[in-house]
């Protein structure tokens, strides 16, 4: 019996057999575009069977992990489909991490292989077993194009859609990342749930811009295969740049975008100079969705939705349209619900003793339904304490989720928060214990606090309070690149501050309000004896400055050009002054920070700027060089291969 021959159960089957059958539907029809070529639908089927039949030749199958860390393209997606068709499920690595991490999770995983290439292998430990698509020969070469056998009695049978699909790290509070095992039943559950409010049909198209190491990118990937439509594959540099994503939206008439609210605050600009959008389909997720921001996706979509749940109930459990009743406002701020339970999930409040609390109350979700993950890998005790049976009594296994909201008198549900120190960067899940255990372990710091700081709206950044073991502290940039040896992007703090110790409240718990206002400590040393001030002057720890001025450890801007580069970078990095010789990323500087600067300086310097050039020209003068000769020449040219932007879109 092939794959073929097998007729898929609706919310059962795995996503490759669902794929396969859109595949006999729409054999002609586009699967996959990317900047270099486009797939089709009997193609993709070819590609996915040799790499099956491959991976069975390196004795992957039923139950195994393998490891994918591949560049965005084509190949990812076939990679994805293949393994799922073993039995076995996929593992992504971002090929831009740090190798610490991608090392530490192929162990805990116990990877069969990682499939790579040359240039994508780089996180990768040099022994560990890899099966490399960009050899020569093509290690698919020569192996069918036809489906594999598959035994009646094999995990990958359709009576079996409960098994594991894929395996996704968040953070960890006990100090390391925490493997989720996400069910084929939860994504097919979901993604069939999504059709009450997402529209995708046969030659549609759906942006991929996600990192694939985020949840949601298993919407934007396998929403539109599973109906026949196309996955429009978005480059890293095009996924921050206002102008590109806008004009990608309209090349491909895109029926679906998702993004965070970090991200959309930016994308929103290149939206909104083409103006409204019928068709398109826009959801927010991953942070709570201001209703400003939710006003302006509405003058650029035909319909915004916003999204919430955590990786362990498969990407989401609730959603809601977003129209002019479902705003909650104070004063004209304020954010949207997260709406009600999508189909067949099962939603708690409860209070401290698990008991329901009453409409308007706050209380703590917890989840069920077809949704839940099979608990974390190698972490039974975590496990038991965060997947518990339900207290009604009725859904089998719920998550407790730690967040907080309360039911609204129409029956959708507010987000009001956590009931732990764990933070939203960038729609990324941040447990400030992961990154207080990578600064702690330097042999310079007797004792650190990360606290997450809204530098602006939707500008949500970290910041390290730091107890020096010595009399100095390391520079910024040494301690950023401490903390990238094993933390991705978004983990990485943007200040660090020196204190003499950890302010403590009289019962010997953090005292939060006792730090200092990270916007509020100069930008340059400070006296040992001086104490940094809150905006309403009360005195905070004392402040040692760790970033020197401008005057000393970097020239001053000399130039029209290097000033308005460092009064840009300045403004945008909470910092007094910039340095021309100061690189933007040592001053706390991420990719999303980024955009944002070229969008300023592209306004300054009436001059189209690529998303790159702020990764390749890092330092102040550097930049100013740059945009002098692009002014002069009429536009801004890179030289090819040139790197990319650091770490994932969000």
């Amino acid at each position: 019996m092939t794959v073929e021959e097998e007729t898929p159960r609706p919310g059962v089957a795995g996503r490759h057999r669902l794929v396969a059958a859109a595949a006999r539907a729409h054999p002609d029809l586009i699967a996959i575009r990317s900047e270099d070529e486009t797939v089709t639908y009997a193609e993709l089927e070819t590609r996915v069977n040799r790499l099956t039949h491959a991976l069975h030749a390196r004795g992957v199958g039923p139950g195994a992990a393998v490891a994918i860390c591949l560049p965005r393209g084509p190949d990812l997606i076939v990679a994805m489909l293949a393994v799922l068709r073993t039995g076995a499920c996929y593992v992504p690595l971002d090929p831009t991490g740090p190798p610490a991490r991608a090392a530490l999770i192929l162990a805990d995983t116990a990877a069969a292989l990682a499939i790579a290439t040359e240039a994508s292998s780089s996180p990768l430990p040099r022994r560990w077993p890899r099966l490399q698509l960009d050899d020569d020969p093509d290690p698919t070469a020569g192996f069918p194009s036809h489906p594999p056998e598959v035994p009646a009695s094999d995990p990958t049978a359709p009576d079996r859609g409960g098994r594991i699909g894929h395996i996704l790290y968040t953070s960890g509070s006990t100090g390391r990342p925490k493997g989720v095992r996400v069910t084929e039943r939860g994504v097919v559950t979901l993604l069939r749930a999504l059709g009450e409010y997402v529209t995708v049909g046969p030659g549609e198209s759906v942006l991929f811009t996600t990192v694939e190491t985020f949840d949601i990118s298993v919407v934007e990937i396998f929403l539109p295969l599973l109906h026949g439509g196309q996955v429009v594959i978005v480059g890293r540099d095009a996924a921050r740049s206002p102008a590109e994503f806008a004009a990608l939206v309209d090349r491909h008439d895109a029926r679906l975008a998702q993004a965070t609210p970090s991200a959309w605050r930016t994308l929103l600009a290149g939206l909104e100079a083409g103006g409204h959008r019928e068709r398109l389909q826009v959801i927010s997720a991953g942070e709570p969705l201001p209703a400003d921001l939710a006003d302006g996706l509405r003058r650029v979509a035909g319909t915004v939705l916003n999204g919430y749940g955590p990786t362990e109930t498969t990407i989401y459990s609730t959603m809601i349209r977003v129209d002019s009743s479902t705003m909650t406002r104070d004063d004209g701020a304020g954010s949207v619900p997260i709406g009600r339970p999508l189909d067949g999930t099962v939603l708690r409040l409860v209070d401290r003793e698990n008991g329901p609390v009453r409409d308007g109350e706050v209380g703590e979700i917890l989840i069920g339904g077809p949704g839940i993950a099979d608990g974390y890998i190698n972490l039974p005790e975590l496990t038991e304490q965060l997947f518990v049976p339900d207290p009604a009594g009725d859904a089998g296994i719920v998550y407790r989720t730690g967040d907080l909201a309360r039911r609204r008198p129409d029956g959708t549900l507010e987000y009001l928060g956590r009931t732990d120190r764990q933070l939203k960067i960038r729609g990324h899940r941040v447990e400030p214990e992961e990154v207080e255990g990578r600064l702690a372990a330097h042999p310079e710091v007797s004792a650190c606090v990360v606290r997450g700081y809204d530098f602006a709206p939707d500008d949500a950044r970290l910041v390290a309070y730091l107890v020096p073991a010595t009399a100095t502290l390391p520079t910024p940039a040494a301690l950023r690149a401490w903390c990238a040896e094993s933390l991705p992007e978004a983990f990485i703090p943007a200040r660090y501050l020196a204190i003499d110790a950890i302010p403590l409240t009289p019962h010997g718990k953090l005292d939060a309000a006792a730090l200092p206002n990270p916007t509020a400590v100069p930008s340059h040393p400070v006296r040992e004896n001086d104490t940094a001030q809150d905006g309403g002057g009360a005195a905070q720890a004392a402040v040692v400055g760790i970033e020197p001025p401008a005057s000393e450890a970097a020239g001053r801007p000399r130039t029209p050009a290097e000033r308005t580069v460092a009064r840009v970078w300045a403004q945008a990095l909470w910092l007094d002054e910039v340095g021309i010789d100061d690189d933007f990323f040592d001053l706390g500087g991420d990719s999303l920070v980024a955009t944002r600067v070229l969008l300023r300086l592209e306004e300054e310097f009436l001059l189209a700027i690529p998303i790159r050039a702020i990764f390749v020209h890092r330092t102040a003068g550097d930049l100013a060089a740059a945009l002098t000769r692009a002014r002069r020449a009429g536009r801004f040219d890179l030289p090819d291969g040139m790197p990319a932007a650091m770490g994932g879109a969000a």
